[in-house]
């Protein structure tokens, strides 16, 4: 298990420093690395991932992950992605999923 990481979630791009970074292309595949390592410390995200995958699908799995354990949501995050909706609506989730998990 990796103690302290961060996630770049994105499709096409890479971040600034790669190398402070675990670089995650697709939803299932950033799923699985908290799945075995925890949660990251901080995340940036794309909504639009290919295809029908997108960055909802990877918060919705993340909500999953932090109510099925009881574990507080505590991670930095910033949403990169260039659509404006779907970045609302993974905003408006990982506010909801902060709240919800403050009394954990």
């Amino acid at each position: 298990m990796i103690i302290k990481w961060q996630l770049f979630l994105d499709d096409e791009r890479d971040p600034d420093d790669p190398v402070e970074y675990v670089i995650c292309r697709n939803s299932s595949e950033a799923i699985k690395f908290i799945l075995l390592n925890g949660l990251p410390t901080y995340m940036s995200l794309d909504h639009d991932l290919g295809g029908h995958d997108t960055g909802m699908v990877f918060v919705k799995g993340l909500v999953e992950y932090c109510l099925d354990r009881r574990i507080m949501f505590t991670t930095e995050w910033n949403i990169h992605s260039q659509n404006v909706e779907g970045a609302k609506n993974m905003k408006s989730m990982l506010e909801q999923l902060t709240w919800y998990t403050k009394d954990f």
